[in-house]
């Protein structure tokens, strides 16, 4: 039986399939576009192309699949940000009784277990919720933010040498890089002797604040870098530039100035939830060379 990814091209998906292949797992991957994948990827797993919003394509690809990675990826554009989430929901839960799916290891996030006020991250808790009622064994992976996330700020760093934040420089949380969230996942799809649904928090090495981010950034890429905050309205029209809806921008400022805050955090860290790799090791060995 094979074990169905979908976004494997994504930074958690093409990691998570090296870590299948690795255990010489038969993997299918559901995606946009076949050649995006690397030749000795697209060699060793079977390719399904289409969108995860169409039901039937995720029920076609996913035949013969005993186990499901689930991950719902953002869509700016959408006019509803939750009429998104279900639309994947549906396609999800839909595929997974036509198929018998027997595990489901879901990416949702840190924050998921409020259904309201979150942003897309509420969005990712409805999707928890639909997975919880079919007859799946279910794991929902939540990480923290992921370190990732400073990709988005390269020009900032190179051009301003800062790293804008909606939220003051003292804001902190846990920050995760997305190696770990595959590593987990791809453990709970190799073991699957688990049952039943349960919550699997990941909040990286330590919590950091954004200032000490900045000033992580600052000693490993040799240049001076400072978080600095924005207003939320500032952020809100920088979204809109990028094409996103008026729901979706007001969505994502929500997260944005809600990340931090006690009622975000939701499971306390533990030893568990402690994943290995710190900000300062993805700076060195990743952002670094991003910036030549």
């Amino acid at each position: 039986m094979s074990i169905a990814i979908t976004t494997p091209t994504g930074h958690i998906g093409r990691q998570l399939v090296d870590h299948l292949l690795a255990h010489d797992e038969p993997v299918i991957v559901l995606l946009r576009e076949a050649a995006k994948l690397p030749a000795a990827v697209r060699e060793r797993v079977t390719m399904y192309e289409g969108v995860l919003q169409d039901a039937a394509y995720v029920q076609e690809a996913t035949q013969g699949a005993d186990a499901l990675f689930w991950l719902s990826p953002n869509h700016i554009t959408a006019p509803s940000m939750y009429g998104w989430y279900e639309e994947m929901a549906q396609a999800a839960t839909s595929a997974i009784a036509a198929n018998g799916i027997g595990h489901v290891v879901h990416l949702s996030s840190q924050g998921a277990h409020h259904r309201d006020g979150m942003g897309p991250v509420s969005g990712l808790g409805r999707v928890e919720e639909a997975l919880d009622a079919t007859e799946a064994a279910v794991r929902h992976l939540r990480p923290t933010f992921f370190m990732e996330n400073f990709e988005a700020q390269l020009g900032a760093i190179q051009q301003a040498g800062a790293v804008f934040f909606p939220a003051p420089p003292e804001t902190t949380t846990g920050m995760i890089a997305t190696q770990d969230i595959a590593r987990a996942a791809a453990d709970w799809l190799i073991d699957r002797s688990w049952q039943g649904t349960d919550i699997v928090p990941l909040h990286g090495p330590r919590d950091y604040s954004y200032a000490e981010a900045a000033a992580v950034l600052t000693e490993a890429l040799g240049r001076p870098v400072r978080a600095q905050q924005v207003p939320p309205e500032a952020v809100r029209e920088q979204v809109l530039g990028y094409g996103a809806s008026p729901d979706y921008a007001d969505a994502l400022v929500t997260l944005y100035t809600r990340i931090g805050r006690p009622e975000y955090v939701g499971s306390p860290r533990s030893a568990a939830t402690t994943t290995p790799t710190t900000l300062e090791t993805y700076v060195r060995t990743t952002l670094r060379p991003m910036l030549g």
